[in-house]
């Protein structure tokens, strides 16, 4: 794996774009084992602002992740930015004193048969932190801690890389109206067209109209992309739940 690290963090170096560096993250933990990627960059030690960025995950998972806002109470994120070890999601219990909707996120968790996997912590200048998820589907997939150690050295060069290259965002945001954005944020808090309306105190027409350009300058269809679309590029910024006990 030394020889494999060697090489991910020359392929990393020459990266000129967030997306090829993530490409070039994704083929390096694919390779060692790993089923599904979950990335969140914490900008300036702040929780507004977070993106998230995913793969191998089920769509229906993302989408109930972000849509009914699931990143407000999963504990991993909070959790692995206060510890500078790598732990298994399966052992959260045992290193933190998790509240009441923390635990009921771990057991939905388990319900979807995602599997166990990796929690790393990622550190970056000026308080860049992150998060980068692992999974590994069995037990009997998981890593050993040398393993686990090496994956972390990559993933933390990976996320300083990254740090680097915070002007090349994976997808850059649409240029979007004040209004635009707002209606946006709306949506990501589930909000219906009508609803929207009243709050902004313009016509459901309006409304619609403003939709559709949101979905044609995001490049979707429905409102749910959309949404993941806004959070996962920081064009909406979500308010996260608090930090784990």
């Amino acid at each position: 794996m030394h020889t494999d690290l060697a090489k991910f963090i020359d392929d990393i170096a020459s990266a000129k774009t967030a997306q090829e560096l993530w490409d070039f993250g994704l083929d390096y933990f694919h390779a060692h084992g790993a089923q599904r990627v979950s990335y969140h960059h914490f900008p300036l030690g702040r929780r507004e602002g977070m993106t998230i960025h995913t793969d191998g995950f089920p769509e229906d998972w993302v989408c109930h992740y972000i849509e009914d806002q699931l990143y407000r109470v999963d504990p991993r994120p909070d959790l692995a930015r206060r510890m500078a070890n790598v732990f298994r999601w399966s052992d959260i219990d045992q290193i933190a004193n998790l509240h009441e909707e923390q635990r009921d996120f771990m057991e939905e968790l388990s319900h979807w048969k995602l599997g166990d996997g990796l929690a790393i912590p990622l550190f970056g200048p000026n308080l860049r932190n992150g998060y980068l998820g692992l999974g590994f589907g069995g037990s009997e997939n998981m890593p050993d801690a040398a393993g686990a150690a090496a994956l972390q050295m990559a993933a933390q060069a990976g996320h300083l890389r990254y740090c680097e290259l915070l002007k090349n965002d994976f997808t850059a945001p649409a240029n979007l109206s004040k209004r635009e954005r707002e209606i946006l944020d709306w949506i990501a808090q589930g909000k219906s067209n009508a609803v929207i309306a009243d709050i902004l105190d313009i016509s459901r027409h309006t409304v619609d109209t403003y939709v559709r350009r949101l979905f044609e300058k995001l490049n979707v269809s429905d409102r749910t992309s959309a949404a993941i679309v806004g959070i996962g590029s920081s064009i909406v910024q979500p308010a996260l739940g608090s930090s784990v006990p």
